[in-house]
């Protein structure tokens, strides 16, 4: 059960999206996330976006479930992350959020807006404070000595290696189409794209990195979490809804002491 009432809805349930409504759902605030029907999620053990196709994923403890608008309400109301399938600004428009957060990066269309909720963030340099947002966050830079693998042609991928695995310079990683996708460089392979996903030739595909744990791979990363930490003083300290957000803190005091909550 939520202790606010300020509903948060993400686009985009990549890795940082993620790490941002883990945090977010920790702290007691209802989160839905938006996707594409065929995610390009690179860090799909740490990501809720894959539950489009898988139908529910579990990241540190915390649910996420693919679901529909009339859906929402029950999923949220269970402790669970709703993912809704929508590239536009239906569910936007459907919810009536207190907050939007464009946590697209580099798939961001520019057609986030400042008017689309009381409070709108946006991540990364797509966004100007006062013109298409109220707050612009930076995106943190990717893990030094990470070599991002692209897509080598237009195709369907293919998996071949798994997240996690170590793998040598040389050893094939995924097919897209009917062109491999070797690794450039001895490490752990920290991100690849699910099978049967559309790609362009230069599309992101997958990250190496020869300096990082097994083990960081299926953690939501330091500077996720970072991020999650400014969004959320963001909003805890956002004018716009301070009536919003001590109304809700105000009601579970009152339910801890055992109170009644006034009508």
């Amino acid at each position: 059960m939520a202790r606010f009432d300020a509903l948060v809805l993400i686009r985009g349930a990549g890795a940082l999206g993620s790490g941002l409504a883990y945090r977010l759902t920790k702290a007691g605030f209802p989160v839905v996330m938006t996707e594409l029907a065929a995610p390009l999620v690179l860090r799909s053990t740490v990501s809720y976006g894959p539950c489009i196709y898988y139908h529910s994923v579990i990241v540190e403890g915390i649910v996420a479930r693919h679901a529909e608008i009339a859906q929402v309400h029950n999923l949220l109301a269970q402790g669970n992350i709703s993912v809704l399938v929508d590239p536009g600004r239906n569910t936007i428009a459907a919810l009536h959020p207190a907050v939007v957060i464009d946590a697209r990066g580099d798939y961001i269309d520019g057609d986030t807006t400042i008017h689309d909720a009381p409070l709108v963030i946006g991540l990364g340099p797509a966004f100007t404070a006062g013109v298409n947002c109220h707050k612009v966050i930076d995106i943190p830079p990717a893990r030094p000595l990470t070599h991002v693998l692209l897509s080598p042609g237009n195709g369907v991928t293919l998996q071949v290696a798994m997240i996690g695995e170590r793998v040598n310079a040389g050893a094939l990683i995924a097919c897209v189409g009917n062109e491999a996708v070797r690794a450039p460089i001895a490490g752990v392979l920290s991100g690849l794209i699910d099978n049967d996903i559309q790609l362009t030739i230069g599309s992101k595909l997958g990250l190496i990195n020869p300096d990082i744990r097994r083990e960081d791979c299926f953690t939501i990363s330091n500077e996720a979490l970072a991020v999650g930490g400014e969004v959320l003083d963001t909003i805890l300290n956002a004018p716009q809804l301070a009536s919003e957000i001590h109304s809700s803190a105000l009601n579970l005091e009152r339910g801890a002491s055992g109170e009644v909550p006034s009508p």
